[in-house]
Order: C-alpha cells, then sequence, then structure tokens
C-alpha cells in the first residue's frame, strides 16, 4: 500500500475515534503496530505544526493591530514635532525634534522587526522622512565636496 494512502486511513480512523489503539491502527490498514504508531506519530506531529503556525498567525494579527494603533499615536507626535521643526526659534529646539522623530520611527522599527514583521535587509533604511533624507544627502554631499576639494 501507498504510505499516502495508509496515512489518510489512520487520519480517518483517528477522526472517528480519537482513542482507537495502535493495535487497531494496524488492522485496518493491514500494517504491524510498530508502523501504524510510526505513521500516527507523523501525522500527530503534522498536525501540531499546523496547529502552532496557525496559532503564530493568530498572535502576528493581534500584534500588528496593536502595532497599528502604536503607528498612528506615533505619527501624531511626529506631526508635532515636525511643527516645532519648522517654527522652532533655536536651532538646538529643531536638532532634539528631529532627534526625537528618528528615535521614535527606528524604535518602532526595531518593535516590528522584533515582532517578525519583516526582515531588516543590511544598508537599507524603512525610514521615509523626505526633509531629513534631504538634509542627509546635502550633508553627505558636502563631506564628499569638501573630501574631494582637500583632495586637490
Amino acid at each position: 500500500m501507498d504510505k499516502k494512502y495508509i496515512k489518510t486511513l489512520i487520519r480517518r480512523s483517528l477522526i472517528r475515534d480519537p482513542s482507537i489503539s495502535v493495535r487497531r491502527l494496524g488492522e485496518i490498514c493491514g500494517i504491524t503496530k510498530d508502523t501504524a504508531l510510526k505513521y500516527r506519530n507523523e501525522i500527530v506531529r503534522e498536525k501540531e505544526k499546523r496547529m502552532e503556525k496557525e496559532i503564530e498567525k493568530l498572535k502576528k494579527r493581534s500584534l500588528e493591530a496593536e502595532l497599528v494603533d502604536m503607528e498612528e499615536e506615533i505619527k501624531e507626535v511626529v506631526r508635532e514635532l515636525w511643527m516645532v521643526v519648522s517654527n522652532a526659534s533655536s536651532d538646538k529646539d529643531r536638532v532634539s525634534a528631529i532627534r526625537v522623530i528618528v528615535s521614535a520611527r527606528k524604535n518602532l522599527f526595531d518593535i516590528k522587526f522584533d515582532a517578525g514583521l519583516f526582515i531588516r535587509k543590511l544598508g537599507e533604511s524603512s525610514l521615509n522622512i523626505p526633509e531629513l533624507t534631504k538634509l542627509v544627502k546635502e550633508h553627505v554631499g558636502s563631506e564628499k565636496d569638501n573630501k574631494i576639494d582637500s583632495e586637490l
């Protein structure tokens, strides 16, 4: 008999009677009780793995919902901080606000990463702050220009 067919018979028998003996499973399938025990254990392990995956999916969904709420709160705080950045009277206030924005987004990123929601790729940033990106590019560009000028 085919292994797949035997497992199907054992699965059906277990559904009908979960307390069925291994000896009886062997008789139904026409195999030894040791082989029936082996197949039954495989079926049980497969089912446990499927159930673990389902539980993980449920946990992930509930965690994602909590993270969405947290992300909305962070977005609101970031909006207020950008108002501080644009209206601040001193550079110190602007820098502090930008640091808090970057820190908040980084912390959210780390929380999502630790929760297993996505995989971090080295060399790539998940932060999408156009103004900050522009500042960094300008700074890096000016450093390159200064380095080139100093080499000449």
